[in-house]
């Protein structure tokens, strides 16, 4: 599953306009307007954070997605995958 999941973030909003526009979405959607974490290997505890940033921003990256298409919207279940995760790891 978080194979699946990182390919998709290596794509996410990182040019500066990339980012307004992600926040401009963040802002309108009443969401914080924090930056997308991408897993490095060298954190142990960096996909835990990049898993619990992309529950946070669900609704920003699905939009940003549905207007640029630059990566893949998640189904429902791959999102239900990364909540039972996120709770779980989160609890250790």
């Amino acid at each position: 599953m978080i194979r699946d999941t990182r390919p998709q973030l290596q794509c996410t909003p990182t040019a500066a306009c990339a980012k307004q526009r992600l926040m401009a979405i963040q802002e309108g959607l009443g969401l914080p307007q924090h930056g997308i974490i991408q897993a490095v290997p060298t954190r142990w505890n960096s996909t835990l954070h990049m898993l619990q940033r992309m529950l946070e921003q669900k609704r920003a990256l699905s939009v940003y997605s549905g207007e640029h298409g630059t990566f893949a919207s998640l189904s429902a279940e791959q999102w239900d995958i990364i909540s039972n995760l996120v709770d779980t790891l989160g609890d250790s």
